[in-house]
């Protein structure tokens, strides 16, 4: 916790700026990140805990998790988000054993809340 006399002190910062933008252009820079973007299109959704993007929890969504948590092994696709079962935001055993609860003990689904 932040302890309360900085909180203090944050509470009366003046935040200057060299001239005022009054267009809708105003904050417009050149990124120093060069390469292609991507259309929206591209951008694929996906399940925490369906790690090889099939839209199925199965044993081999256990498996490929394992091999990646413990033996460095390829990353969950489409994204490594989608190995994190359990939604507490890291990719650890607990979201193996989540996995393992969710398909073979009817437990709750990964990010069930």
């Amino acid at each position: 916790m932040i302890p309360k006399e900085i909180l203090e002190k944050v509470r009366f910062l003046e935040i200057q700026t060299r001239h005022l933008v009054n267009d809708i252009f105003g904050g417009e820079y050149h990124s120093v990140f060069k390469g292609q973007g991507m259309e929206f299109a591209e951008v694929r959704e996906y399940l925490p805990g369906d790690v090889q993007a099939d839209s199925l929890y199965t044993s081999a969504d256990i498996v490929y998790l394992v091999n990646y948590t413990f033996k460095g092994g390829p990353s969950p696709q489409p994204c490594a988000a989608a190995g994190d079962a359990n939604c507490d935001w890291t990719i650890t055993a607990s979201d193996v054993i989540y996995l393992v609860n969710h398909i073979f003990k009817g437990g709750p689904p990964p990010c069930d809340s």
